[in-house]
């Protein structure tokens, strides 16, 4: 999604998956860049991805399902997570 989707996020179009409640369904738009986008792609949570957040702890990871399989994603990935609520 590249500049767009960052365009998009600022705007507010895209929430951060790290403010996302338990229990909301989300398609991820857009993950941050280098290290961090290598990571979530290694998850399994890239652009395009459809995950229910399944729980998440105070100031730790968000836990997410997708297909059945649960990934903890830590705050700072998270933050640089963005999605369309309601995927």
């Amino acid at each position: 999604m590249g500049e767009e989707g960052v365009l998009a996020a600022r705007a507010g179009r895209f929430v951060s998956l790290a403010a996302v409640p338990a229990g909301t369904r989300v398609k991820i738009k857009y993950v941050g860049d280098g290290a961090l986008r290598a990571q979530a792609i290694r998850l399994g949570v890239g652009a395009g991805a459809e995950v229910t957040v399944w729980g998440r702890l105070p100031g730790g990871p968000v836990i997410l399902n997708r297909g059945g399989q649960k990934v903890a994603v830590g705050q700072r990935l998270a933050q640089q997570i963005w999605v369309e609520i309601g995927a």
